[in-house]
């Protein structure tokens, strides 16, 4: 039988999250039968109780079935701090680089599904004041 190196267990947005003692993310498990109201363990195999039912899961978290007893559920605590910092960076990174942003902001993708056509059409709108400025210059020499 391995180890477990389960120390902590969030649950985000429906989602599991296990956490090591020294609040490193393990992963995070999505493929879950429903959202996770609660956590509960029973005879070393866990439980998590949904608006589906109460469903149990193998060792390695791949295959949920329904429960057929009720397990001991778990307390909710707050999550330490360091810990919280940990999970969020684990969990949306270090933001976003400079660089994606002015590359987004360039192409129109941060304005959504139209705002590449309102960057063409601020480039057509730029296009039209340098010829017309060019031909105002031209006909005034």
């Amino acid at each position: 039988m391995r180890a477990n190196p389960i120390a902590y267990w969030g649950v985000v947005w429906g989602n599991a999250i296990p956490i090591e003692q020294n609040g490193r993310l393990i992963e995070q498990i999505v493929n879950l039968p429903a959202k996770i109201l609660r956590l509960g363990w029973r005879e070393g195999s866990t439980y998590i109780d949904t608006p589906r039912g109460i469903f149990s899961t193998d060792p390695d978290f791949l295959i949920w079935r329904q429960a057929d007893r009720v397990p001991n559920w778990t307390e909710t605590i707050a999550t330490p701090k360091a810990i919280g910092d940990d999970v969020l960076l684990a969990y949306r990174g270090r933001g976003l680089p400079w660089e994606r942003v002015i590359l987004d902001l360039h192409s129109g993708r941060i304005l959504g599904v139209w705002g590449p056509y309102l960057m063409d059409g601020a480039a057509l709108a730029l296009l039209i004041l340098v010829f017309s400025g060019f031909y105002n210059w031209v006909i005034r020499r």
